[in-house]
């Protein structure tokens, strides 16, 4: 007699046989650099997923190093659904997925133009009231290269949303990869929806066996620590716990549901209940705001979810 876990299984057969993704094993890597990204943890974040899932939904993607990581490794089968509240990101990867091409047109002239004043008249862009208005393809190879060639590579916007980091003088920055843009193109093109929205309208999407990770901005380690100089405001005590019940929705939709965060006592009281059922991952980051390297110093993240490797990703 075939066992509950069996006969789920096969129930359930059909929503693990979709077809693999024929360009297996693209290599592409996100091509802008964040205040908090993850690619020194991706193997640690891969050692969590669910084994089977169906489609992948990560609505906070200001670092997309996750995302890349996965369709890479061809661990992501069936769709994908990427959204982000920063409509410049969004807009970026649309053009990078439409029209890489004239994207990469506009980025050569960005780099042989690059200079002080080039910068900052590029930078100056988005306080005029018609920047809207601006060819999404220039806005996306302004986005990138502004990136590239700001002060320790960081993008970072003030409560206007309007970029704020200072030139850093290089000889010879690596603005772009054309091969990488070229790759990206290909993997967006393959079963991969992108809006900016917020987190909250794309999860509605989310269903039974789907997979969430979720990468939101991290509660404070210290009380005079936020993310307002880098996103545009600052993601508060009240907006966690709404998270938090986003979490639980998710949960009760037998969604399998992943979340990092900082690794502070006001998150591990809030998420206790999948913390002690699911154990506790902890894990050290290297910070990599800071200009100068000696100040760059480890802190400890909280891996989060609904689910348990010994039950074989599927009981809970």
């Amino acid at each position: 007699m075939k066992s509950w876990l069996t006969q789920r299984l096969f129930l359930d057969k059909d929503l693990y046989t979709e077809s693999r993704n024929e360009d297996n094993f693209i290599n592409a890597k996100p091509f802008v650099k964040w205040a908090w990204w993850k690619r020194q943890i991706l193997s640690k974040l891969e050692e969590h997923l669910p084994e089977k899932f169906r489609n992948y939904f990560e609505p906070f993607l200001w670092w997309w190093s996750f995302y890349f990581y996965l369709k890479s490794k061809n661990k992501i089968a069936w769709k994908s659904y990427l959204s982000d509240y920063n409509v410049e990101l969004i807009n970026t990867y649309k053009v990078i997925k439409e029209n890489p091409d004239k994207l990469i047109d506009h980025l050569e002239e960005f780099k042989n133009s690059n200079n002080k004043d080039f910068y900052y008249e590029l930078r100056a862009l988005d306080r005029l009231e018609e920047f809207n208005k601006i060819c999404e393809i220039q806005r996306a190879a302004r986005f990138i290269y502004l990136n590239k060639t700001c002060y320790n590579w960081i993008w970072r916007v003030n409560s206007k949303w309007q970029n704020n980091v200072p030139y850093w003088k290089n000889s010879n920055p690596a603005i772009f990869a054309k091969e990488n843009i070229l790759s990206c193109n290909r993997i967006l093109n393959y079963k991969t929806f992108l809006d900016p929205w917020d987190y909250k309208n794309i999860l509605k999407k989310a269903k039974k066996w789907d997979f969430i990770f979720l990468d939101p901005p991290y509660d404070p380690i210290k009380l005079t620590s936020n993310f307002t100089s880098y996103n545009g405001f600052t993601f508060s005590k009240d907006m966690q716990i709404e998270l938090f019940n986003t979490f639980r929705k998710l949960d009760k939709k037998w969604c399998f549901v992943m979340m990092t965060n900082s690794s502070t006592p006001f998150i591990q009281d809030l998420f206790e209940e999948y913390i002690t059922k699911y154990q506790k991952n902890i894990i050290s980051v290297k910070r990599f705001i800071n200009c100068q390297w000696q100040n760059r110093l480890s802190v400890e993240e909280i891996i989060i979810k609904n689910y348990s490797n010994e039950d074989n990703h599927l009981i809970r």
